[in-house]
């Protein structure tokens, strides 16, 4: 493709973002094939959400993948007994909830499979998930594609998202999805609130579906004290967790989620997931169930460290306003001025790099920008240059000390946003 038909597809891009809402994943995927029709390998991706470059030596040295292989078999449908009862203990050392085992865990595909699932299960005519917003955007898909009925809840960090108003709209049909911490605000469900959520999905009968993919990568702020409710596996009735080897160990490929749930629960997901990918490969998962303790708390420090770096070059971006979060590995960046589709297009176009606008988000703020600090201190260096030579740099302010230093030093001119 010329550059002119590269512009020509940004140009039909723009008018089909012309109303402003949510985009679809469709759509960054032609933003995508036009990034690369226009530049080719030149092109530096942003998009995605997870740790990256951590694990710079194998985590299991010894590991014959080759042989594995070959020696592969069928695994169990709800996964190896070993890797759910690793799993298990995980889980009941992450929320203090020492009676999980072995029959409170099913290996799914991944978080989205774990979902997908999960809302064929407890979906039907009457049922209304409520979602999140902004948040993942496969949670609406998954639902347009099981054609489940859904609404919109806010949801941030801010503390006030759960209101009274949104409890008593939970009823028997009712599927409450709650992302914690918050992608992408980085947010955590607190424990008063968790309380309040319990009580009222007791009361109503509704399904509570938390999604913790990110429960390992808490920077400030304490996690929910979730065995203050959850204190006997008793207590789990319809409340279920979700993760994911994809955001906390930072490794997708391997495809590996899980579900946390009662016993009776976990029994009922046997036949969808036995329906669906009958089972994950043996060898994937016997190497999961190894890894597992040398990766827990392994990436928390250093994601804190590259979020941190990440807000110290966003503060010198002009246009530009941010909140550092206290969890997760994404951020929103605000624009004060234009559109967050706008500024991606122009950076596509100008400086061949590709970032996610804010509302590729379901609900997302369309002013936005998302970044993801799961990336190297390099390729943050990249993308916040390139971010600095379209909206400028702010101008540093210095102390009498430091504005002494600099006498006789040749400075760059301030360019404003």
């Amino acid at each position: 493709m010329t550059s002119d038909a590269g512009s020509a597809k940004m140009g039909a891009i723009a008018i089909a973002n012309g109303n402003g809402h949510d985009i679809s994943v469709s759509i960054v995927a032609q933003l995508l094939e036009t990034g690369e029709s226009m530049h080719g390998n030149a092109l530096s991706v942003y998009l995605q959400n997870y740790p990256q470059f951590f694990w710079k030596d194998p985590v299991l040295p010894c590991t014959d993948l080759a042989t594995e292989m070959r020696n592969s078999q069928y695994s169990d449908v709800l996964g190896l007994k070993s890797l759910r009862r690793a799993l298990a203990a995980r889980d009941a050392a992450i929320r203090s909830q020492l009676f999980l085992s072995v029959d409170n865990v099913a290996v799914a595909q991944g978080a989205t499979h774990a979902i997908h699932t999960l809302l064929q299960l407890f979906g039907g005519a009457n049922a209304e998930v409520v979602i999140p917003v902004p948040s993942y955007s496969g949670y609406r898909d998954i639902c347009n594609v099981l054609r489940l009925q859904y609404r919109p809840y806010g949801m941030d960090d801010s503390g006030a998202w759960l209101t009274e108003e949104l409890l008593a709209s939970l009823g028997p049909s009712s599927i409450m999805i709650v992302n914690t911490p918050h992608n992408p605000s980085g947010g955590q469900i607190q424990t008063g609130q968790l309380k309040r959520l319990a009580e009222a999905a007791r009361r109503s009968g509704a399904v509570i579906i938390f999604d913790c993919v990110y429960d390992e990568l808490i920077y400030e702020e304490a996690s929910p004290e979730w065995n203050s409710v959850f204190k006997t596996a008793n207590d789990l009735g319809s409340f279920i967790w979700v993760n994911s080897f994809s955001k906390n160990y930072g490794l997708p490929g391997v495809r590996l989620g899980w579900v946390t749930a009662s016993a009776t629960i976990i029994k009922r997901l046997e036949p969808i997931i036995e329906s669906s990918i009958l089972c994950l490969p043996d060898f994937i998962q016997r190497w999961a169930a190894l890894a597992l303790g040398r990766m827990s708390a392994a990436l928390a420090p250093e994601m804190k460290a590259r979020r941190d770096y990440l807000c110290a070059k966003l503060s010198g971006v002009a246009g530009l306003e941010f909140k550092r979060p206290a969890a997760g590995i994404t951020m929103m960046a605000k624009l004060r001025n234009g559109s967050g589709m706008d500024l991606v297009q122009r950076l596509l176009k100008s400086h061949a790099t590709l970032f996610l606008p804010g509302n590729a988000y379901y609900g997302g703020d369309p002013q936005t920008i998302r970044l993801c600090f799961g990336y190297s201190l390099s390729d943050i260096d990249k993308y916040t240059s390139v971010l600095a030579s379209v909206l400028g740099r702010r101008l540093r302010v210095f102390s009498g000390a430091q504005a002494n230093a600099q006498v006789g030093v040749q400075r760059r001119p301030f360019a404003s946003a």
